[in-house]
């Protein structure tokens, strides 16, 4: 009987795991896509770490915001990359016909 509650106490802790990967993974799309288009790296980590604090979040690194870049792109079909001529990061593509799914998806995991 404890290695079922063990199992269900580890399946606990995944799902808690994907929910945080999931609500940062929007978090990333809102700060990239709010008021100003581009933001540098350390801006948006600044931020991403600043708005997950105040959930209860541990704070991330630059190589997870990389690998969340890589997250997104599969979850969402959206390409957030390195602009070297204005020297920071941006949605490639156009959100216009995306606007409505992603703040749904917004409030019910932000």
């Amino acid at each position: 009987m404890p290695a079922r509650i063990y199992f269900v106490k580890d399946t606990l802790h995944i799902v808690m795991s994907q929910l945080e990967s999931i609500k940062r993974m929007l978090v990333i799309i809102q700060k990239v896509r709010s008021g100003r288009r581009y933001i540098s790296q350390q801006e948006l980590l600044n931020e991403v770490n600043d708005s997950m604090e105040i959930r209860g979040y541990k704070d991330i690194s630059g190589k997870t915001l990389e690998r969340d870049f890589r997250h997104i792109e599969e979850a969402y079909g959206l390409t957030i990359g390195f602009d070297v001529k204005l020297g920071c990061y941006a949605i490639k593509e156009d959100l216009s016909n995306r606007e409505e799914r992603l703040e749904e998806l917004l409030f019910n995991f932000g």
